[in-house]
């Protein structure tokens, strides 16, 4: 475990966990080197727990090759790809395949933008109704909702703006885990921050988010 120490002008130290994973301590120019060891000690756990956590967030990458497993709503299907004069993908529940059907079939980053872009229409489809639900339950109003392909977080709200972002991979994801995600992130115009009245919030409109969260 690397861990980034940087000297400024700050009265105390801060941890900070990057999404991908870098791990940085802010420490006051002239503090003993063993209290930020210390400090390093302590939150050693927490740390640990955090990147657990981020590391769930990615997703599995495939190389777009024929037989390889594909999700959607947290089921596996088998992924094919056919020549085809237009780009498109296919979902075939009667046959588990979901099948790519592409004037590229040979193109590595042309397949995985026609996936990425279906995933993020068919997140269109899920995720507007849920955070409907949800809006209408906590009685909450957002001003815009943007679904796009991240790398890390599952999602992100703009408070001030009343913005939330959702990430397309969770199409790949349990759709309980996906209005768990859409309910965290609308509860942040409530409470900005991760406190217990945050959690408790959730709670109110969801009792087995701890459940949730784990799939």
């Amino acid at each position: 475990m690397q861990i980034k120490i940087v000297r400024k002008s700050v009265k105390n130290l801060i941890l900070k966990i990057r999404p991908n994973g870098e791990i940085e301590v802010t420490a006051p120019k002239k503090l003993n080197e063993n209290y930020i060891r210390d400090f390093i000690l302590r939150k050693t756990p927490w740390i640990e727990k955090k990147l657990k956590e981020i590391e769930k967030r990615k997703t599995k990458e495939i190389s777009y090759l024929n037989g390889e497993k594909i999700f959607y709503l947290g089921k596996e299907y088998n992924f094919f790809v056919e020549k085809n004069g237009k780009n498109y993908v296919e979902k075939r529940d009667s046959e588990n395949k979901v099948i790519l059907f592409t004037k590229f079939p040979d193109d590595f980053e042309m397949k995985k933008e026609i996936v990425n872009s279906w995933y993020r229409e068919e997140g269109k489809k899920v995720f507007v109704p849920v955070v409907e639900n949800y809006l209408n339950l906590t009685g909450k109003k957002i001003n815009k909702l943007t679904i796009k392909t991240l790398k890390s977080n599952w999602g992100s709200c703009n408070y001030k703006k009343g913005y939330i972002n959702l990430n397309s991979e969770m199409m790949k994801k349990d759709i309980k885990f996906i209005e768990y995600v859409i309910l965290h992130e609308i509860a942040h115009l409530e409470h900005p921050d991760h406190s217990r009245k945050f959690y408790g919030y959730i709670e109110k409109f969801m009792p087995d988010w701890k459940e949730r969260k784990k799939l």
